[in-house]
């Protein structure tokens, strides 16, 4: 609707996507919580294949629709989700390999995503809605194929129960250890963690003053 004629301002609230429910935040949140159903049935093998390549494409439309939500709230909720949903979930090397092309997608489409937040302080702001829309229609349209080649080649190739089984802990053990290493590498980095836990806790809190 931003793209094609309807007022900006009643979609995108300072740059921020806040249809349909009208507040950024649960708008992003809305969006996030269908991401990971819509993720997990994709890498489902026992799917019908056209329906795992569509739910990919949607989890990538979803992700994109929350992005341009702009939620400092979802920078913390989607890493937390991601490490429950690999937990919780069996086949985590399926799950990773279907969320590949998403993943691709999403950084390729990231700057006309973004740039709908830019505009909005240049005046710029439909146009930007509209190759954002583009962007999003083509990026559906590439994860679908992506996810067709997938999940066709995942009917065709079969893997031993126990292969699976150990490359699923090889995977567990290889992103255990890179939130281990993140962990650190953020702790050097920030020097003293908790006071900028407090800081950024407090910026967090401190809403939007003039």
């Amino acid at each position: 609707s931003a793209a094609s004629g309807a007022e900006v301002a009643g979609i995108f609230v300072d740059g921020r996507l806040s249809r349909p429910i009208g507040y950024v935040n649960a708008n992003c949140a809305l969006f996030l919580m269908a991401f990971w159903p819509a993720a997990v049935l994709a890498s489902r093998r026992r799917l019908p294949i056209a329906g795992r390549a569509v739910l990919l494409g949607v989890a990538f439309a979803l992700v994109e629709l929350a992005l341009l939500s702009q939620s400092r709230a979802s920078l913390l909720a989607l890493p937390l989700t991601a490490a429950v949903a690999f937990v919780l979930v069996p086949g985590r090397v399926r799950l990773a390999l279907t969320l590949a092309p998403v993943a691709i997608a999403a950084v390729v489409a990231l700057d006309p995503m973004l740039a709908v937040f830019e505009a909005s302080e240049e005046g710029a702001a439909r146009d930007a809605a509209a190759d954002a829309l583009r962007v999003l229609g083509l990026g559906f349209l590439a994860v679908v194929l992506a996810g067709l080649a997938f999940a066709w080649a995942d009917r065709r190739v079969s893997v031993a129960p126990s292969t699976a089984r150990r490359a699923d802990l090889v995977f567990t053990g290889g992103a255990a250890a890179l939130v281990v290493g993140l962990i650190a590498a953020a702790i050097v980095a920030v020097g003293d963690p908790v006071a900028r836990a407090e800081a950024a806790w407090e910026e967090f809190n401190s809403g939007y003053p003039e």
